[in-house]
């Protein structure tokens, strides 16, 4: 089963310009396996450079790739040297990421392996202050997955409810009541 997974997250992970290279038959950054070539693992696309052209893209899908996987619950946190390195290193290291959305996206997925707030609710509450729509919606989102002890993150779900975008201010009032403090609780 572990090796099923794999497989698909590898083709989830595959980049546009991977495919454009497998269709030209070029299989530049593609590790051999069985004598053929593979798109990167879960690993080494969060690990992509930050500087490479679609670098973050990339370590953002891959990341939430592994947030999915984790909510499915198909992969168990200790099922493999793989999972503990990703779980234990990589996203991590990802929630510090230079890309807003690579952050949030971490973060869920450290939240849904581990349900360990400590380590993900702080980058989530930073994401809350991102200028980009987009990551303050996932970012407060994410923050309403975690529900009740994501609390700390309160006062700055609260200043969103004065957001001018209101996808932003939704969001924000959903993770509020979801952690039970709707009413200024």
């Amino acid at each position: 089963m572990a090796e099923a997974l794999d497989y698909v997250a590898r083709l989830l992970l595959e980049s546009p310009q991977r495919q454009a290279e497998e269709k030209r038959g070029s299989h530049v950054g593609h590790t051999r396996r069985n004598g053929r070539a593979e798109p990167p693992a879960v690993p080494e696309a969060l690990a992509a450079p930050e500087g490479a052209a679609a670098g973050h893209e990339v370590r953002a899908r891959a990341a939430g790739v592994l947030a999915d996987v984790a909510r499915a619950g198909q992969w168990p946190l200790r099922s493999s040297p793989v999972m503990v390195e990703l779980v234990d290193t990589h996203l991590p290291k990802a929630t510090k990421d230079g890309q807003a959305v690579v952050r949030v996206r971490a973060a869920l997925a450290l939240w849904r392996f581990t349900a360990n707030p400590l380590l993900a609710v702080p980058p989530l509450e930073a994401a809350l202050a991102v200028p980009k729509e987009s990551v303050r919606v996932e970012a407060a989102q994410a923050l309403a997955q975690i529900g009740p002890p994501a609390r700390s993150a309160a006062a700055a779900l609260r200043r969103l409810l004065q957001d001018p975008d209101p996808a932003v201010r939704s969001a924000a009032a959903q993770a509020l009541e979801r952690m039970g403090m709707a009413g200024g609780g």
